[in-house]
């Protein structure tokens, strides 16, 4: 199986995770959403994933950069966004409640950056490293301390403030715990972030 079959399996895994974990009626206000998800006897998902399979395609990640590399003409300009998103193998502990297969104990993870360049025409207007720590104020302390910045995607080019719109999952390795997370960089080298 190619790397980008087992990417897209990957991504399809987590969507789960993120419809799944989208019911926000009372029975799971209390509960961690995981246990919910995987204990849950009348649940067909305990009966069809592979939990070491998709343990291994996800460390798997921690190995590949993700690059985006797209370029938007717009009226007498081109501008050019060069997006690679990679692991840095700093190996934090992620406590045993995250650990949606074996809860006795707890994990390792890593954090990812994206390296981000900008060109318009010929000149580079920005040139930076995206980190968890600039979406702090959408994370609960959770996500702060658990959560990496994963998936990274290109959604469009907005022509009136001339200005790449990017997405992230911020979340916490293998569980359904996290957000949606986005970028939006303009010809002017502003960030904004929103969620």
């Amino acid at each position: 199986m190619d790397s980008n079959n087992q990417f897209l399996k990957i991504i399809y895994f987590f969507c789960l995770f993120f419809i799944f974990s989208c019911d926000n009626s009372e029975k799971h206000r209390n509960s961690d959403s995981t246990k919910l998800m995987f204990n849950n006897s009348n649940d067909s998902l305990d009966e069809t994933i592979d939990y070491v399979d998709v343990e291994n395609q996800f460390k798997s990640i921690y190995n590949t950069t993700t690059k985006i590399d797209t370029i938007i003409s717009d009226n007498n300009n081109k501008f050019r966004l060069i997006l690679n998103h990679y692991c840095l193998f700093d190996s934090f502990y992620i406590p045993s409640k995250y650990n949606w297969n074996d809860d006795s104990k707890g994990y390792i993870g890593h954090n990812f950056n994206s390296k981000i360049l900008l060109i318009k025409n010929s000149d580079t207007i920005l040139n930076t490293l995206v980190t968890k720590s600039i979406f702090k104020y959408h994370a609960d302390n959770s996500l702060q301390k658990y959560g990496i910045l994963f998936a990274p995607n290109f959604i469009t080019f907005n022509p009136y403030s001339k200005s790449f719109i990017l997405n992230y999952s911020y979340s916490i390795p293998m569980t359904d715990v996290g957000i949606g997370v986005h970028l939006s960089i303009d010809s002017n080298d502003k960030i904004n972030i929103f969620q």
